[in-house]
């Protein structure tokens, strides 16, 4: 989910049971500038799963569990 919060686009996605992230996985979300994944089991992350974020500028991931 994608919410628009002072001027900045937001995705909060923690406390989740996100284990993986593949490849492009935020690509359709171009406005994207803050991703909150905290407090999931993570285990792998792609190379490219940050790919087509041009206005990404926050990326919170404390606690994963990799």
């Amino acid at each position: 989910m994608v919410r628009r919060q002072y001027g900045h686009y937001i995705s909060n996605i923690g406390d989740n049971d996100i284990e993986y992230i593949p490849d492009n996985s935020f690509s359709g979300n171009k406005k994207l500038r803050l991703l909150r994944l905290k407090n999931n089991p993570i285990k792998s992350v792609e190379k490219n799963a940050f790919r087509g974020l041009p206005n990404l500028n926050d990326l919170s991931y404390a606690l994963l569990l990799l």
